[in-house]
C-alpha cells in the first residue's frame, strides 16, 4: 500500500452533511480523507489501507456489520485500527448503551459528540493516526526481526551448523535440530544438558566442562573439540563454540553453535596416513624422489637423492640442486626446460648428469608431472630421477654398431623377401592345382557333352552333303547351329575357370555368379544328385575373385557328390547376415550355404577337414587340399567358412562373403548377335589377321557372303606392312593370339597411332586378358566361333563408333 493510503481517514456518514464536513475539515489539516458510500464499500478500502476511520452513531442502526467485524477480529497482530464514532448531543458513553457495545465491537474507538469544534476533531484524528504509525512501525520492526532470524536460520542450516543456548541458573539446554543431529538424536527427541554430558566421551567428559565453567567465569570464548557416543554406539567428533551473555536481570546464558567434524577429522586422519605411506614409499623406491611447489622451488628431497649426492637436503632445496648436483654442461639447458615446463609450456621430461658423492656423474632419466587444481592450474610437482648409465652406454656400443646391423637386416630382409616370394609361387601353385584337379573331376562329363555336340554337327553336315534331297535342311541347320553355341559356351567356360591368375577380388552378384556356373556345377555331379538353389531377395553385392569363388563351389559341390553314393540333393542358398568381428564392431556378410544328404561327419572328422592332405578318401580318390583352399579363399577375402555336419544327415558348408561397399560393376557385354542377317549395300576393304588358314578361309567365305572384300594376312607385322601399302582399307579384323610376338591388341594399339580414323575389330577363342585388352582400348570384341549376324553386327559396329 501507499503511504497516503496507510494513514487516510475513511469517512462513513451516509446520512446528511456529516461525511462532506468531516472530510473538508481533515483536507485544511492537511489529513488524507475518503468518504465510503456503504459498508461495503468501507471494507474494500479498510483492506487497501487506513490510518484510521470516522463513523457515525446513526451509520451504525439499522445495518448488517457483520464484514466489518470480521474484518477487525482478523487484524494481524501488529494492528488495532483507531474508530473516531461521532455520537449524537447528549449521548455519552456513561447513558449511551449502543455506545458502550460498540466499545467492546470495534475495539480501539474514540467518541466525539455532535456538535464538535473543529479544532477538536483535528486533534483527535491526529493522534488516531499517530497511534497508527507506532503500529505500523512496530509492525515493520516484527518483519525486520523474523527477517533477520529467518537469515540467520538459513545460513546455520547451509554451513551444518547447529545453535544452542544453555541456561546456566536453571541449567537448561535449547537445541535446533541441526544442533540434535550432530549427537545423533532426532528433532523431536529431548536432549537435556545431562544428556549431553552423558554422550560425550569419557575421555573428553572432564576436558568439556572444565571450558564451560571458564567461559560462566568469564575468562574467554567457549571453544572446543571432543568425541560423543551416538545412541547406535558410533564415535562422532564435534566442534563447539559459545560466547557468555549477561541479561538485564543477571542471568548468565551461553550461546554458540556446533558442527559434526567426524568427516574432516577422519580425512585428516587419512590424509596423514597417506603422507606417511608416501613418505615410506619414496624412501624405499630404487628412484631419487622430489617435490616442488607450483613456481618450481623444491621443497623434498627423498633420502636416496640426499645419499646419492652426499650434500645436506636443505643446502639443495629451492634452486640450488642445479648448482650442488647438476654437472655444468647440463644447467642451463636443465633450467630452460624445467622453467618452460613450470610455465605450463611442455611436459618435463629430460635427462641430466648427476654429480654422485664420490664426484661421479650418471645419467639419468628424469620425469616430472604436476598436480593440477580445478581451474587446471598447476599447485605442485612430484618427479624422480631414473638412472639410465647402463641404457647410455648401451647406446653408444648399438650406435658404433649400427652399420653392421642395418647389414645384417639387409640381408635378412632380402632373405625374407624371397622366402615369401617363394611361398606366393608355391600358393599360386597350389591353387593352380586345385583347379586343374577340379577340371579333371570335369573330363568325363565334358567328353559325353562334347561327343554329343561332335555328333549332331557331324551328322548334320552328312545329311546337308546330301544335297536338296533332305526335306528338313533348315532344321537340321538350326540344331548344329545350336550345337556349335553350346560347345562354345562350354568352352569359354572351362578356359576362364581353369586359367592361372592371382587372386583378383571383385563385385559379384552371387546368384548370378551361381547360375552362370550351373552347367559347371552339374558336370562334376552326377545324374542321381538334383541340385536345387533358393537365393533371398535383395542379396548384397560380394568382394570375392570369381574364379576362386567357382573353385570352392566345385570343391564342395564335389565332396558332397562323394558323401552321397546312392544320390540325393544338394541345396544352395545365400541370405544377408550381420556377424560381431573380433574387435566388437559388426560387419556385413553374404553367406552362401551348400547343404548335402549324404553320410554327414562325426566330430573327430570335423576338427580336421581344414588340414591339409587330410583326407577320408581311398587312395588316389581325393588330395585332401580341397576343403584346405576353401578355407584359405574365405580368410583371404576377408571372411570365413562354417561347417556343420551330422552322422547320417547330412553336412551344409557354409561360405561368409563380405559385402562390398560400392555398386555392383555390370560385366562387359559381347556384341549383341541379331537374328536377321541382311547383305550390306555398302562394301568394305577389311584386313583379315589370321595365322589359321581353314579358320581364314571360313572367315574371308564370310565376309564375302556379307558383300565385303577381305585381303587376308597371318601376323601382325604383314599386317602393318599391308596398311602401309594399301590406303584403301576400310577395317582391321584381327585375332587376339597370334604367332610372331605381337598380339592383337598390341597390334590395334600400334594401328591407332599410324591410323587414329581406321576401325579395328578384336576376336578371340580364349577369353584369358582379351576383355580386358578390348575394354582398355574401347574395342569391340568377338568371340569365336562367331556367326555370321554376329559378324555382321560387329562390323555395323565398328564402322559407325
Amino acid at each position: 500500500m501507499s503511504h497516503v493510503d496507510s494513514l487516510r481517514a475513511l469517512i462513513f456518514a451516509p446520512m446528511g452533511r456529516d461525511a462532506r464536513l468531516a472530510a473538508q475539515i481533515l483536507h485544511e489539516a492537511d489529513i488524507a480523507a475518503m468518504i465510503c458510500d456503504d459498508v461495503d464499500n468501507l471494507v474494500d478500502e479498510l483492506e487497501r489501507g487506513a490510518g484510521l476511520a470516522v463513523v457515525t452513531e446513526d451509520a451504525l442502526a439499522g445495518r448488517d456489520f457483520g464484514r466489518l467485524y470480521d474484518w477487525i477480529g482478523q487484524q494481524p497482530f501488529w494492528s488495532d485500527l483507531p474508530f473516531l464514532l461521532l455520537t449524537l448531543h447528549g449521548g455519552g458513553v456513561e447513558r449511551n448503551p449502543t455506545a458502550q457495545r460498540l466499545t467492546e465491537t470495534l475495539g480501539n474507538v474514540s467518541f466525539l459528540e455532535r456538535p464538535f469544534h473543529p479544532t477538536t476533531f483535528v486533534s483527535v484524528a491526529r493522534t488516531a493516526t499517530r497511534s497508527r504509525l507506532r503500529q505500523y512501525k512496530a509492525r515493520d520492526d516484527q518483519l525486520a526481526i523474523s527477517d533477520s532470524e529467518t537469515r540467520l536460520r538459513f545460513a546455520l542450516e547451509a554451513g551444518r551448523l547447529g545453535s544452542w543456548q544453555f541456561a546456566v541458573n536453571t541449567q537448561t539446554l535449547t537445541c535446533s535440530d541441526i544442533c540434535k543431529s550432530n549427537y545423533g538424536r532426532g528433532a523431536h527427541e529431548a536432549f537435556s544438558y545431562a544428556d549431553l554430558l552423558d554422550c560425550i566421551h569419557p575421555d573428553d567428559q572432564a576436558q568439556m566442562i572444565e571450558a564451560v565453567q571458564a567461559a560462566i567465569e568469564g575468562k574467554g570464548d567457549y571453544q572446543i573439540e571432543y568425541r560423543n557416543i551416538w545412541p547406535d554406539g558410533s564415535v562422532h567428533s564435534v566442534e563447539v563454540r559459545g560466547r557468555k551473555l549477561i541479561a538485564a536481570n543477571g542471568d548468565v546464558t551461553l550461546l554458540g553453535v556446533s558442527t559434526d567434524v567426524t568427516e574432516r577429522r577422519q580425512a585428516e586422519s587419512d590424509l596423514r596416513a597417506s603422507e606417511a605411506r608416501y613418505r615410506s614409499l619414496t624412501e624405499v623406491l630404487p628412484q631419487l624422489v622430489w617435490t616442488c611447489l607450483a613456481d618450481g622451488r623444491c621443497n623434498y628431497l627423498s633420502t636416496q637423492w640426499v645419499d646419492y649426492t652426499g650434500a645436506p637436503r636443505e643446502q639443495q632445496l629451492g634452486l640450488d640442486w642445479l648448482d650442488r648436483a647438476i654437472h655444468p654442461d647440463d644447467r642451463a639447458r636443465t633450467l630452460e626446460h624445467w622453467m618452460g615446463a613450470v610455465a605450463d609450456l611442455h611436459p618435463y621430461d629430460i635427462e641430466f648428469r648427476i654429480r654422485r658423492h664420490d664426484g661421479v656423474y650418471h645419467w639419468f632419466k628424469v620425469r616430472g608431472i604436476p598436480l593440477r587444481g580445478a581451474r587446471r592450474e598447476i599447485l605442485s610437482w612430484f618427479g624422480t630421477c631414473t638412472d639410465i648409465q647402463d641404457i647410455v652406454e648401451a647406446r653408444e656400443i648399438m650406435k658404433r654398431s649400427s652399420d653392421e646391423l642395418a647389414d645384417l637386416v639387409a640381408q635378412r630382409t632380402l632373405a625374407l623377401e624371397a622366402a615369401m616370394a617363394e611361398r606366393q609361387q608355391v600358393e599360386e601353385v597350389l591353387r593352380q592345382s586345385q583347379k586343374m584337379e577340379a577340371v579333371g573331376q570335369l573330363t568325363g562329363g565334358l567328353a559325353h557333352d562334347f561327343n554329343n555336340l561332335i555328333q549332331v554337327i557331324s551328322g548334320g553336315l552328312e545329311i546337308i552333303r546330301l544335297g536338296d534331297r533332305v526335306p528338313n535342311r533348315e532344321k537340321i541347320l538350326d540344331g548344329m547351329r545350336r550345337a556349335a553355341d553350346r560347345a562354345s559356351q562350354l568352352t569359354r567356360q572351362l578356359l576362364a575357370f581353369s586359367r592361372k591368375q592371382t587372386l583378383k577380388p571383385e563385385q559379384l552378384a552371387l546368384e548370378s555368379q551361381v547360375t552362370a556356373m550351373r552347367e559347371l556345377l552339374d558336370r562334376s555331379l552326377r545324374g542321381d544328385i538334383r541340385v536345387e538353389t533358393h537365393f533371398d531377395e535383395g542379396l548384397w553385392p560380394v568382394e570375392a575373385d570369381p574364379t576362386q569363388l567357382e573353385l570352392a563351389i566345385i570343391n564342395i559341390a564335389v565332396n558332397a557328390r562323394d558323401a552321397m553314393p546312392r544320390g540325393g540333393t544338394l541345396s544352395i542358398s545365400a541370405r544377408n547376415e550381420m556377424r560381431l568381428l573380433a574387435h566388437g564392431e559388426e560387419g556385413a556378410f553374404v553367406r552362401l550355404s551348400i547343404s548335402d544328404t549324404g553320410t554327414g561327419m562325426d566330430a573327430a572328422t570335423l576338427a580336421r577337414i581344414f588340414e591339409p592332405f587330410y583326407t577320408t578318401k581311398d587312395v588316389g580318390k581325393g588330395s585332401g587340399l580341397g576343403l584346405p583352399q576353401v578355407y584359405g579363399f574365405a580368410q583371404q577375402s576377408g571372411g570365413d567358412v562354417l561347417v556343420e555336419s551330422t552322422p547320417g544327415q547330412g553336412s551344409t558348408v557354409s561360405l561368409l562373403l563380405p559385402r562390398s561397399n560400392g555398386a555392383l560393376i555390370a560385366a562387359i557385354q559381347p556384341i549383341p548377335e541379331p537374328i536377321a542377317v541382311e547383305v550390306t549395300s555398302v562394301r568394305r576393304s577389311v584386313l583379315l589377321v589370321e595365322d589359321d588358314d581353314e579358320v581364314a578361309a571360313l572367315t574371308a567365305e564370310m565376309l564375302a557372303q556379307l558383300g565385303h572384300h577381305a585381303t587376308r594376312v597371318s601376323d601382325a607385322a604383314a599386317a602393318l606392312g599391308a596398311l602401309a601399302s594399301n590406303r584403301a582399307i576400310d577395317v582391321v579384323f584381327t585375332d587376339v593370339m597370334m604367332p610372331g610376338g605381337m598380339s592383337g591388341a598390341e597390334l590395334a594399339c600400334e594401328i591407332r597411332k599410324r591410323r587414329p580414323e581406321l576401325a579395328v575389330i578384336l576376336t578371340t577363342g580364349y577369353d584369358g586378358d582379351a576383355v580386358a585388352a578390348a575394354s582398355a582400348q574401347d574395342l569391340p570384341l568377338l568371340r569365336k566361333p562367331f556367326r555370321l549376324d554376329a559378324l555382321s553386327s560387329a562390323l555395323e559396329l565398328a564402322t559407325h563408333i
